[in-house]
């Protein structure tokens, strides 16, 4: 089952992105473009659900419930996760599987 978790992405100093994750308290973390804070922002998930069954994840929000006054000039994105993407390999590493056909990268 794939999951959207509705995403904050804040320009910073020196033109890299703050992501925050609202759904999953202390989800955080930057990226140094989009096409990165997209994928820090897929990575932060998985670390976070890491700790939890899939039975157990939170709840995402809708995109419209996001209060982001906090984040001036962000905008807010759908993040989407698949569990099934993100396995545990022999040595407890991650290891993303992409489905565009690209080779394994671990993490």
């Amino acid at each position: 089952m794939k999951y959207y978790y509705p995403t904050i992405f804040q320009p910073t100093e020196g033109d890299h992105l703050l992501i925050v994750v609202p759904d999953l308290d202390g989800c955080i973390s930057q990226g140094d473009d989009l096409e990165d804070a997209m994928y820090m922002a897929k990575d932060a998930i998985n670390c976070w659900l890491d700790e939890y069954e899939e039975k157990d994840y939170p709840k995402p929000s809708g995109v419209n419930d996001i209060d982001k006054s906090e984040y001036p000039d962000s905008f807010v994105s759908l993040v989407e996760y698949d569990p099934k993407d993100f396995k545990h390999n022999q040595t407890n590493e991650y290891t993303e599987n992409y489905s565009e056909g690209q080779p394994a990268m671990s993490l």
